[in-house]
């Protein structure tokens, strides 16, 4: 199979993926990685494709308000605060990723897409091209559970359906921020 890997963010966010890129190599697949620019050559140096993705997000993310972004999200509203903040910053380069993103699964048209969940548009390239597509990702973070809510949403005593509705909430602004953006 054709398997493109779709992923933004830190080393943590890439190094993950080349080790199960490397494995899928192994068992004769032909495997593309497209991740930030400033991990070409670590990609490249394990002997996996390499498609191009600006380092926008990366950046953003070791900037100030980047910083003060990730400080926020143990508090819902501080969150959506934030977020709200500093989505005219975001816009723009989360256009540009989106674009990127499909940019190389076009130019690849692979069988599969497997991706970080950072990685938005990921199911609307699969759609589009008519590939299947699965979420690869390595932290129980986007995975639905009525034990917990989801990350950045307060505990409250109210069951599993609170618990259960907190991860349709992350699914829906992730759908709908990916939708925005795609084409």
């Amino acid at each position: 199979m054709r398997i493109l890997v779709l992923t933004v963010g830190t080393r943590g966010d890439v190094q993950p993926y080349v080790a199960l890129a490397m494995g899928l190599k192994e068992t004769g697949h032909e495997v593309q990685i497209c991740a930030c620019q400033i991990f070409e050559e670590f990609i490249r140096s394990h002997g996996i494709d390499y498609a191009p993705l600006n380092n926008d997000i990366r950046d953003f993310m070791e900037s100030e308000d980047g910083r003060v972004a990730m400080e926020t999200t143990t508090n819902l509203f501080q969150a959506v605060r934030t977020g709200v903040r500093l989505m005219p910053k975001l816009t723009g380069m989360m256009h540009r990723q989106v674009n990127e993103m499909w940019a190389a699964a076009e130019s690849f048209q692979p069988d599969l897409i497997l991706f970080h969940k950072k990685a938005i548009g990921a199911e609307d390239f699969a759609e589009r091209l008519g590939c299947r597509c699965a979420l690869a990702f390595y932290l129980p973070l986007y995975v639905p559970t009525g034990e917990s809510p989801a990350f950045g949403f307060p505990r409250l005593p109210l069951g599993r359906w609170y618990n259960l509705a907190t991860y349709r909430v992350i699914e829906f602004i992730t759908r709908r921020s990916g939708g925005r953006f795609v084409g």
